[in-house]
């Protein structure tokens, strides 16, 4: 059985799964009352209908044109994406009811060149699970979110998902301004004292046994390691690359990095992290002991153990965020990685 990742609203693969990280939240004022509403559509799709879409809201299509390219979503619901320079506006509106007008729900603003990242990663992500399952027959679910917010325009989220069956999901997600009660304004991407935010997010799961966990993370987390990871791919998920380096002799902390490769042979930077082997130790010991209880559990008494999760979380502001954890449910174990790419300050051109 594998873990089956979940989406609150700021995903979690996770793609999602890891639901303790203090990322990007709903950018706000402080008010005494307040309210804000969102909306949330997926459509299970194949491949190539993700990436066409893609390519013309997000992608490359969408940044070098020049007129905006309006999509519905459902019935009244509608996605426009607005070429603007070096950015890319993103207007979800809905049709009312009682005016037959529509309305703008949410507006924010990512850079073109982090719409095209998100494309041509979601591209890799997506080639890999069907030539995998194809050839080895043989998936594990995984996620890839592109994330941005402002004051004044609420929040979006659009989120790929591929499960254990290489079968893929394409959601839109996005939420209004929080404001004081009954003061629904009219959204924009841009405030005048602050930038907008975006940022991608990412997860990706493995089945694992107890050996190979503890073989896997003493090499990434061991302090006496005779061996790191030097841009390993993460199988089934190859398109994402493990490097981990120790920072010096003493190996007490090590760089976790991870690249893209893209369908095209181009390598991106996604994400990297310092860790201790110090709490990396501890968080296996833990992780390895919650493996065997279970293990003991199942065997006295089949379908008897009870579910635990693990995580161990790092970051840097300037390169991203690292969590990895561990998933037990009926004797069998999970394995994730979640990342997210540093925050980037969107401005108006």
């Amino acid at each position: 059985m594998h873990w089956r990742l979940r989406k609150p609203v700021w995903l979690v693969l996770v793609l999602f799964a890891v639901g303790i990280l203090p990322i990007l939240g709903q950018a706000r004022e402080k008010y005494g009352a307040s309210e804000f509403f969102e909306n949330e559509v997926e459509e299970n799709m194949g491949a190539s209908d993700i990436l066409s879409l893609l390519d013309r809201t997000v992608g490359g299509t969408a940044s070098s044109g020049t007129t905006p390219f309006t999509y519905q979503l459902r019935q009244g619901v509608f996605v426009t994406a607005i070429p603007q320079g070096p950015n890319l506006i993103l207007r979800f509106t809905a049709t009312r009811s009682d005016t037959a007008q529509p309305e703008t729900i949410t507006e924010v603003a990512i850079s073109a060149a982090l719409g095209r990242t998100f494309f041509t990663l979601v591209e890799a992500a997506l080639e890999t699970a069907e030539f995998i399952f194809s050839t080895r027959h043989f998936a594990s679910p995984w996620a890839l979110d592109l994330h941005a917010e402002s004051q004044p325009g609420g929040e979006a989220t659009i989120t790929v998902t591929g499960d254990e069956t290489a079968q893929f999901t394409l959601a839109w997600e996005f939420s209004s301004p929080r404001r004081p009660i009954d003061s629904f304004p009219i959204p924009t991407a841009f405030s005048k004292s602050e930038a907008a935010k975006a940022n991608m997010r990412g997860t990706v799961h493995f089945p694992v046994s107890v050996d190979d966990f503890i073989q896997f993370v003493n090499r990434a987390y061991g302090q006496n390691a005779p061996e790191r990871f030097t841009d390993f791919p993460l199988f089934p998920h190859t398109w994402l690359h493990l490097t981990v380096t120790a920072q010096d002799a003493t190996n007490r902390v090590v760089n976790v990095h991870f690249d893209a490769i893209t369908p095209s042979g181009e390598r991106r930077f996604v994400a990297e992290a310092p860790a201790s082997t110090s709490v990396g130790g501890r968080f296996v010991d833990q992780t390895v002991t919650r493996m065997q209880e279970m293990l003991s559990e199942e065997a006295a008494h089949p379908g008897s153990s009870r579910p635990w999760q693990t995580e161990f979380y790092y970051d840097d502001s300037d390169t991203g965020v690292v969590v990895v954890a561990v998933k037990g449910e009926r004797g069998l174990f999970d394995i994730s990685y979640h990342l997210e790419t540093s925050i980037q300050q969107v401005k108006p051109r």
